[in-house]
C-alpha cells in the first residue's frame, strides 16, 4: 500500500514548498491529478526555462519576482 500523498491546503503554501539555489533552476512536482500536474519552479537570476513540449496546456504565474 503506497503512503498518501501530502496535500496543499492554502495557495499561500506553494511559495514554500521550492526554493531559490544559487546559479540553478529547481523544479518540484507538487501536485498529480487526471489531466494536470502542477510543477513549481525556482529560478536564480539569469536562469531560464529550457525548451520542451506538454502534452496538455500550461499556465504560468509567477508567486514572487518577474518572469
Amino acid at each position: 500500500m503506497s503512503s498518501p500523498s501530502p496535500t496543499m491546503t492554502d495557495i499561500a503554501e506553494l511559495a514554500d514548498l521550492v526554493e531559490v539555489q544559487p546559479d540553478a533552476t529547481v523544479s518540484r512536482t507538487v501536485l498529480t491529478a487526471e489531466g494536470a500536474r502542477l510543477v513549481l519552479f525556482a529560478f536564480d537570476a539569469g536562469q531560464e526555462l529550457t525548451e520542451h513540449t506538454a502534452a496538455m496546456p500550461v499556465v504560468l504565474t509567477a508567486l514572487s519576482g518577474h518572469l
